[in-house]
């Protein structure tokens, strides 16, 4: 029974040992330099404080400055405070390296940001009253409301010169965020700003979202594309090198291994360890791998069984094998249509947008010639209303901001300035040239405007 446990644990430990090897040779750079990541973080706030109790929290050593001052990362230090923070909310963030490096960075900022308020306030004259920093350490040695003094004086010197500090600039940042807090503008400034709120605009919209692009054009597209999408199920080895891949490519031909096994054995890709499977690809999805052509269309009308010659692929050196035989889209089929649409969004968005903006344009000149409600009834299209809105270019909260609209199709139109050119320079009761936005073709159509009293809108 203890001869199988060590088996077990032994064939385990092979396990780890190779799954690390995999992925130093898939990414040696990333994997090095989170490795080195660890290593100096290990170092610096394990190893060093253990041998030097005195540089506890990485030493002296300073992260970096603002204006001159020093970052350092103290035990008691506001840069410490914020990582132990951050840390508290993430508690795996340890096991995460990416995660670990994201909440220094964090901290660190934090840190700055509070050097540069104490800085600010330093260089205004500030002071902080003794009696209040007092009280404010007193607050930190409360028990059931009562002072206790003598945990106080246990303290030695240091710590309490530390606490001393550490109540001064806590005192001096809740000071400037309250001094911050209660600004006043000056009557000039609000009512420059009031006016900023006039003229307000209703409108209607009609939209053409880019889900609305019909199938047959898909389908015309993928049958004048069939390259791109004939497919075919295939396996794949990666090597780092031609040599390797060659070397690995004639074993495999000539029976010393199986191609399953080589895959596992050598293959440095994701699909090492179900024996190279790639599962069932279309030509455009090998694009990104195979930049050559050629080579691409060699490997997609490989017949079945078939392994092709040693290729280019992003990775390094490949060699593929045919798990069926290349067969043509199936436009009939709807999950591979889907995969077509996939591809048009991301590859050749621009002409489903020129359709939609012919439709938009169409509706426009029919808009002209009834009106708006009625055409959109006609061309079953879909429409909405929002307003009354400023202009408000970058959505600002000091004014009805496009994101409050409660038009989804409109989340991303307000740092769009051709959104707000159009929306305003766009005569009343006429439809705008069409417009862009994100996922949809808009046409926008204003139909009131007014302008405020700045007596009712001061209040901004």
């Amino acid at each position: 029974m203890a001869a199988k446990e060590k088996k077990q644990a032994a064939k385990q430990s092979n396990s780890g040992t190779s799954q690390m090897l995999r992925r130093f040779k898939r990414r040696p750079i990333l994997f090095i330099g989170s490795i080195l990541f660890l290593a100096l973080i290990i170092v610096a706030f394990v190893f060093v404080p253990a041998i030097v109790p005195e540089a506890s929290g990485a030493g002296n050593a300073a992260f970096g400055y603002y204006n001159g001052s020093p970052i350092r990362h103290t035990p008691g230090s506001f840069f410490s405070q914020a990582r132990r923070n951050f840390e508290s909310n993430f508690p795996d963030a340890l096991n995460d390296l990416t995660m670990l490096r994201s909440i220094w960075r964090a901290a660190f900022n934090e840190a700055v940001v509070n050097a540069a308020i104490l800085d600010e306030v330093r260089s205004a004259g500030n002071i902080v009253v003794e009696d209040a920093v007092n009280r404010e350490i007193a607050q930190q040695f409360q028990e059931n409301g009562r002072f206790m003094g003598d945990r106080y004086r246990s303290l030695d010197r240091s710590t309490r010169l530390t606490l001393h500090r550490e109540a001064s600039e806590r005192l001096m940042v809740r000071r400037y965020f309250l001094d911050m807090a209660s600004i006043r503008s000056s009557d000039a400034e609000a009512a420059f700003v009031a006016s900023m709120a006039s003229p307000r605009r209703v409108f209607s919209t009609a939209i053409f979202p880019l889900s609305s692009y019909p199938d047959s054009e898909v389908i015309s597209f993928a049958k004048e594309n069939e390259r791109l999408f004939m497919s075919n199920r295939l396996s794949r080895i990666t090597l780092g090198s031609e040599r390797e891949a060659r070397q690995v490519l004639d074993m495999v031909r000539d029976g010393s291994t199986t191609f399953e096994e080589a895959a596992r054995t050598n293959s440095t890709d994701n699909y090492a360890d179900i024996g190279g499977d790639m599962g069932t690809r279309m030509g455009f999805e090998l694009s990104f791998e195979i930049t050559d052509e050629a080579d691409r269309d060699a490997v997609m009308n490989l017949a079945h069984g078939d392994i092709g010659d040693v290729v280019r692929v992003a990775a390094g050196w490949a060699f593929f094998r045919a798990l069926d035989t290349a067969i043509p889209v199936d436009t009939e089929d709807s999950a591979q249509l889907e995969r077509v649409r996939s591809y048009m969004v991301s590859n050749h968005r621009g002409i489903m947008e020129n359709w939609l903006i012919e439709q938009a344009e169409s509706f426009s000149l029919e808009v002209r010639s009834s009106n708006f409600t009625a055409a959109a009834l006609r061309g079953n299209i879909f429409t909405n209303s929002f307003g009354p809105l400023p202009v408000n270019y970058g959505d600002s909260l000091l004014f009805t901001t496009i994101r409050s609209s409660g038009v989804p199709e409109l989340q991303f139109a307000g740092n769009n300035l051709f959104f707000w050119q159009l929306a305003f320079n766009t005569p009343l009761n006429t439809p705008s040239e069409p417009l862009v936005i994100g996922d949809n073709v808009l046409v926008l159509y204003p139909i009131e405007e007014s302008r405020e009293d700045e007596v009712l809108i001061s209040s901004i």
